[in-house]
């Protein structure tokens, strides 16, 4: 049987809303500071916040690109539905680890 092409409008959409939302679940941290996005990793995985960030930093950026580009540029639905999981999965455990970063984040809108 063999693999569907999947849509590209579709295809654009979900990666937009994938972004979208990592932004809105870290605002106020995504309009301030979005090149600290990638803490929410070191801070999931229990990696140390001290010392030189920098070089991960540029790491974990270079490695949502990577994602990100294989997602759009993914031609069959079984490959981009692979590739776009492992992308939300890492944004939602950076989103998750931001939120932990940022103390009483979540009682500023209750």
């Amino acid at each position: 049987m063999k693999d569907k092409k999947i849509n590209r409008g579709l295809k654009y959409k979900l990666v937009c809303a994938a972004w979208l939302g990592t932004a809105l679940l870290t605002f106020p941290a995504a309009v301030y500071g979005p090149h600290l996005l990638p803490l929410g990793l070191f801070r999931v995985f229990g990696a140390s916040l001290r010392g030189p960030l920098a070089p991960w930093i540029g790491v974990v950026w270079a490695m949502y690109a990577a994602l990100t580009l294989a997602v759009c540029s993914a031609r069959r639905k079984k490959s981009f539905f692979i590739i776009y999981t492992v992308l939300c999965v890492l944004l939602v455990l950076n989103v998750a680890g931001c939120r932990a970063l940022m103390p009483g984040f979540g009682h500023r809108f209750e």
